[in-house]
C-alpha cells in the first residue's frame, strides 16, 4: 500500500505542476510545486509549493483559491483511480526559514 501512496503522490506533484503552470498567472512570480502528501485512504492531498519572491505569496494563494474548482476537476480527469485526492494547496516555508537560522547563527559570530 505505501508504494501506491508514493506512486499517486509522485504523479500528483507531477500533473499538478502541469496545471498550475498553464492556470496560475501572477505577473513576476515563480510557482513551484515541491511535493505531494495523499492520505492513506486518498480523501485528501497536500500540495506543497513555493512561491518567489515572496511578496507574491497572497497574491498566488488568491489566484489558486480562484481557481481550485478548475484545478481539481482537471486532477480529476488525469486520474484513473476510484477515489481521487481532493488537492488542498499549502505554503513551504522551509526556504524562509533557513534563511533565518543562517542569519541568527551568523549573527552570534
Amino acid at each position: 500500500m505505501p508504494d501506491r501512496i508514493t506512486r499517486i503522490n509522485e504523479k500528483l506533484k507531477l500533473e499538478v505542476s502541469k496545471i498550475v503552470e498553464r492556470t496560475i498567472d501572477v505577473d513576476d512570480a515563480i510557482v513551484t510545486v515541491l511535493g505531494a502528501s495523499a492520505s492513506p485512504t486518498l480523501e485528501h492531498a497536500s500540495i506543497w509549493i513555493s512561491v518567489y519572491p515572496s511578496s507574491k505569496i497572497q497574491e498566488v494563494m488568491e489566484s489558486i483559491s480562484g481557481s481550485i474548482y478548475d484545478i481539481q476537476k482537471e486532477v480529476n480527469k488525469r486520474f484513473k483511480i476510484r477515489t481521487v485526492p481532493k488537492v488542498q494547496f499549502k505554503i513551504d516555508r522551509s526556504e524562509e526559514n533557513a534563511a533565518r537560522v543562517e542569519e541568527i547563527l551568523s549573527k552570534d559570530k
